[in-house]
C-alpha cells in the first residue's frame, strides 16, 4: 500500500493526533484524550473514504488474537455483574483495531515518528524542570509515577531512533539533535518524579539494548549504541556509590522491604502497603478465581478485611492493588488476567521478538522498539497499574498499533515486490 496525494491530509492528521498523544500528552494529561479523540475521527473518516482500499484480511491473526480478549473479557464482565469501568480496557483495545488498519493504509515515515519520540522526551523534560524549580515540586507529574514511567519511555524511544536513525534522509542532524535532548529530556523527568520503576526499566533496557549491540549490530551503529549505554552504565554506578537523592531513594526501598511485617503498623510504607496488598489479593483471589469481585466492591473488601483485623485502617484508602496483573485477577478473574496477559502482552511479544534479527532495518527498529514495548508495560504494571489506565493504555495499545504495522507495510512491500 503506498499512501496517494489524495490521503495525504489523513496522514497530517495521524502526526498531529500523535504529537497530541505523545508530545502534549506527557505533561498535558487533557492532550492524549484529544489527540485520541482527533485520531479515532481520522479513522472513522479514513475507514469510510478509502474503504475499498483497505484489505481487512491482512492483519486477521492480530484481530482474533484482540477479539478472543474482548469476548472473554465482555463475558467475564456479564456474568459477574461487573461495573461499566471494568469494560474501559475492553473498549479501548476494540477501538485500536480500525486504528491498526488505518495504519496499514497510510504508514508512517520513520523520520516523522522518530521526531515525534525526541519531542516528546524534550517537552516532558521541560516540564519537569519547570515544575521542579519554578513551582518547586518534590516529584513532578500530575501522577509522578505515571510520568516517570512515560519519560523512561520516551528516553529509550529516542535512544533507540537515534541509534536506527536513516543517513539517507533531509534534516538527518537536526533530527539526531532532537533526539539526543530527547534522551536527556526523558532521563531529567524520570529522576525528577522520584519514581524507582523508571529507574529499573531504564537500566533492563540498557541491558538488553547492550546484548542487542553485540550481536545484532555493526559499524557505527554498534560504536554509537555502545559508547551510549557505556556512559549510561558509568553514570548508574557512580549514583550508586555515592550519596545522593536517587540512591537515597533505592536504599529507602530496600530499607521497606527488609522491615515489612505482614498486618503490622510498620507495613504503611510504599512497598510495605505494596506488599500487603499482594497478601490480601491471594485471599481475594481464592475466594473468586474465575470472575473476580469487581472494581466497586475492591474497597469494601478491604474494609473488610479491617474490620475482621487482617489489615489496618491506612490501607481502606487504595483503590488498586499497584500490580496490573494481580489487580485484574482480583477484579475480573484469573481467565480475564490470563487473557490479558497471552493476548495483550505475550501474543505481540513474540511477534517481535522473531524479527529482531529482520534483514531489513526498519523491520528491527520496529521490533526491537515492539519488544522493549512490551518489556516497559510489564515491568511498569508490576508496581503500579499502568496498561489498565486511559493513559496507559492508549500510549500502549497506539504505539503496539504503529511498531505492528510498521512491520507488516514492510514486510508486504517486500513480498509483492
Amino acid at each position: 500500500m503506498t499512501m496517494t496525494r489524495a490521503q495525504a491530509p489523513l496522514s497530517s492528521l495521524i502526526y498531529l493526533s500523535l504529537f497530541l498523544i505523545f508530545a502534549i500528552g506527557g505533561f498535558f494529561r487533557q492532550a492524549y484524550a484529544v489527540g485520541m479523540g482527533l485520531l479515532l475521527f481520522t479513522t472513522l473518516y479514513g475507514m469510510i473514504r478509502y474503504r475499498s482500499e483497505i484489505d481487512f484480511k491482512t492483519e486477521k491473526t492480530l484481530v482474533y488474537v484482540f477479539l478472543t480478549y474482548v469476548f472473554i473479557s465482555v463475558c467475564i464482565n456479564i456474568i459477574g455483574g461487573h461495573p461499566g469501568r471494568d469494560y474501559e480496557l475492553v473498549v479501548r483495545v476494540l477501538l485500536t483495531i480500525p486504528i491498526i488498519y488505518l495504519f496499514l493504509l497510510v504508514g508512517l515515515r520513520l523520520q516523522w515518528l522518530m521526531l515525534i519520540f525526541g519531542m516528546s522526551g524534550i517537552l516532558i523534560g521541560i516540564d519537569a524542570l519547570y515544575g521542579h524549580f519554578i513551582l518547586g515540586l518534590d516529584r513532578v507529574g500530575f501522577f509522578p509515577v505515571r510520568h516517570g514511567y512515560v519519560a523512561a519511555w520516551f528516553a529509550v524511544t529516542s535512544l533507540v531512533s537515534l541509534v536506527f536513525l536513516p543517513k539517507n534522509i533531509p534534516h538527518r542532524g537536526m533530527t539526531r539533535a532532537v533526539l539526543c535532548l530527547g534522551i536527556v529530556g526523558g532521563l531529567i523527568a524520570s529522576v525528577l518524579t522520584d519514581t524507582r520503576g523508571s529507574w529499573l526499566f531504564f537500566i533492563v533496557a540498557c541491558c538488553l539494548l547492550a546484548v542487542y549491540s553485540c550481536f545484532y549490530t555493526r559499524g557505527r551503529a554498534r560504536i554509537l549504541l555502545l559508547s551510549i549505554l557505556t556512559s549510561c552504565f558509568v553514570a548508574m554506578v557512580l549514583i550508586g556509590v555515592t550519596d545522593n537523592p536517587i540512591s537515597q531513594r533505592v536504599g529507602h526501598a530496600v530499607a521497606e522491604v527488609q522491615t515489612y511485617k505482614s498486618n503490622d503498623p510498620s507495613a504503611g510504607t510504599s512497598l510495605g502497603m505494596r506488599l500487603e496488598l499482594l497478601r490480601l489479593s491471594v485471599e481475594i483471589i481464592h475466594e473468586h478465581p474465575v470472575l473476580g469481585i469487581g472494581s466497586d466492591d475492591f474497597r469494601g473488601k478491604i474494609a473488610q478485611f479491617v474490620q475482621e483485623g487482617k489489615a489496618f485502617p491506612y490501607m481502606t484508602s487504595l483503590t488498586h492493588i499497584h500490580n496490573d496483573f494481580v489487580d485484574k485477577a482480583v477484579k475480573t478473574g484469573l481467565v480475564s488476567a490470563i487473557a490479558m496477559m497471552l493476548c495483550l502482552c505475550l501474543y505481540p511479544f513474540i511477534f517481535f521478538l522473531k524479527r529482531i534479527r529482520h534483514p531489513h532495518q526498519d523491520v528491527r527498529y520496529y521490533a526491537l522498539m515492539g519488544s522493549l514495548l512490551v518489556i516497559a508495560w510489564v515491568e511498569f504494571g508490576m508496581t503500579n497499574i499502568f496498561l489498565t489506565t486511559n493513559q496507559g493504555a492508549i500510549y500502549y495499545l497506539v504505539s503496539l498499533a504503529i511498531f505492528w504495522t510498521g512491520i507488516r507495510r514492510v514486510e508486504k512491500g517486500a513480498s509483492t515486490g
